[in-house]
């Protein structure tokens, strides 16, 4: 929420370079302690037990195999997931690597920064919202009503690219960014259980990276060849819809298989 207002500010202070350069120095200074000195590598090391253990001795025993990582893919539930969320990261990643150009084209520093920062901010609410009706509602659902709001968001801002638009169009996107990150996660626990969650989502994060990481590229390439943000943003919206049927369309698995 403050780091693109300092940064676009130290940019025009100081440089390009300078700026990247005391923000490395600043990451380095700050990270690598907390990394050493307060991250914790397991749930014990904090006082807790893995997630469905109730004692140090039941989480010592066995546990039932649950879902593997074949049984898991070969179920549209999981297939879905992948693709719905794939698309809907590839489209938010490109979008929030190119918003500081997109609204550049409309507005200056100071509007560029409140419009980033108040995106950044929405991004908050919209997670705590988020939390605080998570286990009342049907996630496959909520997916698709977020990401149906994020394909509005786009729309507006490729057909009518004015500094009004744009900004409303950021905090709108900004209420769907932290919730299309959250929701797979609990999409794919709530289906497959506890157990074998870790596998189960390893595997589906996999790929809906390999997709977000082709979101910048894609935006960039669709903005040479047409000349413009419209196109990009037309199809990103298109995208997000594609995205919102094919969550809704998928049911928890029928029954857990070893």
């Amino acid at each position: 929420m403050t780091g693109v207002p300092i940064l676009l500010f130290s940019i025009g202070v100081m440089g390009f370079s300078a700026t990247t350069t005391v923000a490395a120095a600043t990451m380095f200074a700050v990270l690598l302690p907390l990394g050493w000195l307060v991250m914790r590598r397991r749930p014990q090391d904090l006082g807790l037990l893995p997630d469905g253990a109730a004692t140090e001795a039941s989480s010592s025993t066995p546990r039932p195999t649950g879902w593997t990582r074949r049984a898991a893919l070969g179920t549209w539930s999981l297939r879905s997931v992948m693709l719905a969320f794939g698309l809907a990261m590839l489209v938010q990643v490109g979008f929030i690597t190119h918003q500081v150009t997109l609204l550049s084209q409309a507005l200056g520093p100071a509007g560029v920064s409140l419009a980033a920062s108040g995106a950044a901010l929405a991004a908050l609410l919209g997670r705590l919202m988020l939390v605080r009706f998570a286990d009342q509602i049907s996630p496959r659902a909520t997916a698709c009503a977020v990401l149906g709001l994020a394909a509005a968001a786009l729309l507006i801002q490729g057909l009518f690219p004015t500094p009004g638009v744009l900004i409303a169009g950021s905090l709108v996107m900004g209420l769907t960014i932290g919730n299309v990150t959250t929701l797979s996660p609990i999409i794919v626990r709530r289906e497959f259980g506890a157990a074998t969650f870790g596998a189960v989502f390893g595997v589906a994060s996999c790929g809906i990276q390999l997709a977000a990481a082709m979101g910048p590229s894609v935006y960039g390439l669709l903005h040479d060849a047409f000349g413009g943000y419209r196109v990009p943003l037309l199809l990103a919206a298109a995208l997000d819809v594609v995205a919102a049927f094919v969550v809704l369309s998928g049911r928890p698995p029928r029954a857990v298989r070893p």
